[in-house]
């Protein structure tokens, strides 16, 4: 059963001055408009996809409040590690994860453009121990993760700089992207350390965290 409020990961286009938000990429200085936001989500709207949370007649207090309930539901509901690739000579160990999230989402609500399910396993990426899990499979904490679009969200270990895995999740997260529509969320790929987020690495340049800059817009 998935719990409402909860943190879910949003285009970069969602209206900061309509709903609660805040940044998903804490950098101020890198370039917003590359970046998904995080908003809450109270619930499936009845026209498809999620009902966020609006900013009208809500205090500083409440929203406070309901944040503090949407991320202890981040760690709520059905998630997996599902192993896409395998790789080693003899011994073959999972090289690349895609997260799995919620089955029982309604179907027809929560289609995606592009084809396929917004199961929300992008947001499983705020889950921090669901992150470490994915490092203890690949066999170390230092990861690459894409979510290009609303309903994907794909590991592989990685640490800055390693520029053959970078450019393979780059083509992942780009195709992906291109063809998500309206629930496209970002070509970046980001570093994560020990479940954390750590880095970003964009279109022809690689960032890590200096600042988390990450208020909320009360």
């Amino acid at each position: 059963m998935t719990a409402f409020p909860r943190l879910v990961v949003v285009p970069p286009s969602t209206d900061r001055a309509t709903y609660l938000v805040r940044r998903f990429y804490p950098q101020p200085g890198d370039d917003k408009s590359g970046h998904p936001l995080i908003a809450v989500a109270t619930g499936f709207a009845a026209g498809g996809g999620l009902e966020l949370q609006k900013l009208a007649g809500l205090t500083p207090g409440d929203a406070r409040s309901i944040v503090a309930t949407a991320t202890r539901h981040v760690a709520d509901g059905p998630r997996d590690w599902m192993v896409s690739e395998k790789a080693g000579l003899i011994f073959k160990k999972p090289s690349l994860l895609r997260g799995m999230g919620d089955t029982t989402v309604p179907a027809t609500t929560m289609a995606t453009d592009g084809m396929g399910l917004d199961d929300l396993s992008t947001d499983l990426i705020l889950d921090e121990m669901f992150m470490q899990k994915a490092g203890e499979l690949l066999g170390g904490q230092e990861l690459i993760a894409a979510i290009p679009k609303r309903g994907w969200l794909m590991v592989g270990r990685c640490q800055p700089g390693q520029l053959p895995v970078m450019i393979k999740f780059g083509q992942i997260a780009d195709g992906i992207c291109e063809r998500g529509g309206r629930h496209a969320l970002t070509k970046n790929c980001y570093f994560i350390k020990t479940g954390k987020l750590h880095g970003v690495s964009g279109q022809g340049y690689l960032s890590l965290i200096t600042s988390r800059d990450d208020a909320w817009n009360l």
